[in-house]
């Protein structure tokens, strides 16, 4: 799961991040724009009920980048810049290793491009779609991830947010899917990239009725189960 926050400090947004792990169980979520310290974002994972978290701090607080995850994923090594987290991730289901790279940084800033060229042999990023380095893996839901939130005119909606892949990694994940969620706190979308669609693993809530206890015989239902 991918998320520009615009900020981890407000609850409403900490209550969005612990329903999306709730509905969706991601094993590996990236936070960006957190606007918060490592401190308080360990305490942000103890909320979400992530087992681990690495953080990237911005000297002024404006950027700061995190990224958790679970027990369910082996993260075989994590490699951080000012722009970039990048983890070494085993797959034990297809038996494959793969790296996931987020970067978060303005388009025309040529030190991560330049970072993605000399350590991932990617060419320039205008390349990146057009030529045979990256796939965008698409979507479903609105064709934007970002608007400006204004009414009527002057509105503007634009698809900032994506995912890409290697053709390598593709030919491992072909049937990966990418989702556009809406966000209550920020004015990006949140993005579910899925490599295993076809497998269901939200969580399914138990909702209890005080009344059940009055029918006759539910003890013993119980106890069967």
């Amino acid at each position: 799961m991918v998320c520009n926050c615009q900020g981890v400090g407000s609850p409403l947004t900490v209550l969005q991040l612990r329903e999306a792990n709730n509905l969706f169980s991601p094993n590996i979520t990236y936070l960006s724009e957190t606007k918060n310290r490592t401190k308080y974002m360990k305490k942000v994972k103890a909320i979400t009920r992530f087992d681990e978290m690495i953080a990237v701090e911005a000297m002024n607080r404006a950027g700061v980048m995190a990224l958790m995850w679970n027990k369910d994923i082996e993260v075989l090594k994590v490699v951080t810049t000012t722009f970039t987290i990048e983890a070494h991730v085993m797959d034990g289901n297809r038996k494959v290793d793969w790296w996931f790279i987020v970067v978060y940084a303005s388009y025309y800033s040529k030190k991560w491009e330049g970072r993605l060229r000399e350590e991932w042999k990617f060419k320039d990023f205008k390349d990146f779609i057009n030529g045979n380095d990256l796939i965008d893996i698409g979507f479903n839901g609105n064709p934007w991830t970002w608007s400006n939130n204004w009414v009527d005119e002057g509105e503007v909606r634009q698809r900032l947010d994506r995912g890409l892949c290697s053709p390598a990694w593709y030919e491992n994940f072909e049937d990966t899917r990418c989702d556009h969620k809406n966000t209550y706190g920020s004015d990006h979308s949140m993005l579910l990239i899925n490599t295993n669609p076809l497998a269901d693993k939200r969580k399914k809530r138990l909702m209890f009725e005080k009344r059940w206890l009055q029918q006759q015989g539910i003890i013993q239902v119980v106890e069967s189960a």
